[in-house]
């Protein structure tokens, strides 16, 4: 039995029934529970998942080489929603501002999660200090020329690149010695 259930979990046939049951689990637990946001279906089906494949220990190109049709069917149904969008263009219209103001405070508040998780985890430049060939094209801060001088404090740097012309470049952040996107 222990053999068996890796076997079946990198199958690409479990995936697809394991997404779809456990989305409707958690729509069951959302409904039950009063619809609170804090057992939203989506993250709770995202949580388990993710909880599967890292137990299971598998790798994501096997989950998502199986749920393709979901991601696939996900893109058609994004793209269908222009049609109730466009049908409503004139209420979108007049809630301009109040819907603006939500865009900006949303980007400014996943950019600064984002950045205080990076801390939080632990980012650095000491991965870049030792190795330029993994450089990610991430700007996390910007600094002036004269702060340029300071080796291996990220953000832009007015060096020289590889092919000794003069200008920007990004100097990118790892976490904990691992790159961001390159593990």
């Amino acid at each position: 039995m222990s053999t068996l259930l890796p076997k079946i979990a990198t199958g690409t046939a479990f995936w697809l029934p394991f997404t779809v049951g456990l989305y409707c689990l958690a729509r069951e637990a959302h409904r039950r529970a009063g619809k609170t946001p804090l057992l939203n279906p989506t993250l709770l089906a995202i949580a388990g998942i993710c909880a599967a494949l890292f137990v299971l220990q598998v790798p994501h190109a096997v989950y998502f080489e199986s749920v393709s049709i979901l991601h696939y069917l996900l893109g058609t149904a994004v793209v269908a929603l222009a049609v109730p969008l466009y049908r409503n263009l004139e209420r979108l219209a007049r809630a301009a501002w109040p819907i603006l103001l939500a865009l900006v405070a949303g980007s400014l508040t996943s950019i600064l999660a984002g950045l205080l998780i990076a801390a939080a985890l632990g980012a650095s430049t000491s991965n870049y200090c030792r190795s330029r060939r993994n450089r990610l094209p991430l700007r996390f801060r910007w600094r002036s020329r004269a702060a340029s001088a300071v080796p291996c404090s990220g953000g832009l740097s007015h060096d020289r690149d590889r092919n000794n012309r003069r200008g920007p470049r990004a100097v990118p952040f790892d976490l904990g010695g691992r790159h961001l996107l390159h593990g």
